[in-house]
């Protein structure tokens, strides 16, 4: 028999010895209930969500608020260049209807002024060459009576009627040439200066009505990306103000 069964009163002296280090042990530690471990975690982790999220927002707000800065300076810049269009296709337009004016004007001018001017002035010259040539045979034909009577020596006469004849034949040729010009002017060059004008015309009313419709195509085109320019200033503002909301709650 060992020395603890011969003596049972050790046994119980030594559990009486354990019992109270484990008592002691125990009163050091804090029973907390699983409901309250578990509402413990909870708010600790929504504290640090909320850190977070105010982290966040505090590196969002400026964020926004450039992209809003640089949206108000889009906006700014699709303004100013929609005016500028508006000037320039305004320019255009009065650049292409004064040209428009210069050439109806200078058709009109032609049509009731320089047009019959040069007519006249060709039947002019016309006329006075026929009366040149006129002239010019009926002191030829003076020189020959005169000269068949013998009055001047033979020598004389011969060079005086040369001359007269010379005369004669360049009176014929001017009015030969005369009679060309004011031909040409009337069926070709006045007619061809005319249609000139008329095409040129025609053409210029072109260039107008094509001038107001590219004005009229850049004007959308300048409108619209003004109109999305504000778009992107609301976005960026409804952004920037629901970011502040964030941070207010």
């Amino acid at each position: 028999m060992t020395r603890e069964r011969s003596m049972p009163f050790l046994h119980e002296t030594k559990h009486r010895v354990r019992l109270p280090a484990i008592v002691a042990w125990c009163a050091t530690m804090t029973l907390v209930p699983c409901g309250c471990r578990t509402e413990t975690a909870s708010a600790s982790a929504g504290k640090h969500g909320a850190s977070d999220l105010a982290d966040e927002t505090a590196k969002t707000v400026p964020r926004l608020e450039r992209q809003l800065q640089v949206a108000n300076d889009r906006a700014g810049v699709a303004r100013v260049q929609e005016r500028e269009q508006e000037a320039a296709n305004a320019h255009a337009a009065a650049r292409v209807e004064a040209e428009l004016k210069d050439l109806e004007d200078q058709l009109a001018e032609l049509e009731r002024v320089s047009g019959p001017a040069r007519v006249a002035k060709a039947k002019l010259d016309l006329a006075l060459a026929r009366d040149a040539l006129a002239e010019q045979e009926e002191e030829l034909a003076q020189l020959e009576m005169t000269y068949k009577a013998g009055d001047l020596a033979d020598k004389t006469s011969e060079i005086v009627l040369t001359r007269g004849k010379r005369h004669v034949e360049r009176a014929k040729e001017k009015l030969e040439l005369e009679t060309k010009d004011e031909q040409a002017l009337e069926e070709a060059v006045l007619p061809h200066e005319h249609d000139k004008l008329v095409r040129q015309i025609a053409l210029k009313q072109h260039d107008l009505e094509r001038a107001h419709h590219d004005g009229d195509v850049q004007m959308q085109e300048k409108h619209i990306a003004v109109e999305a320019a504000d778009l992107e200033v609301m976005r960026a503002q409804t952004e920037l103000a629901s970011a502040h909301d964030r941070s207010a709650k």
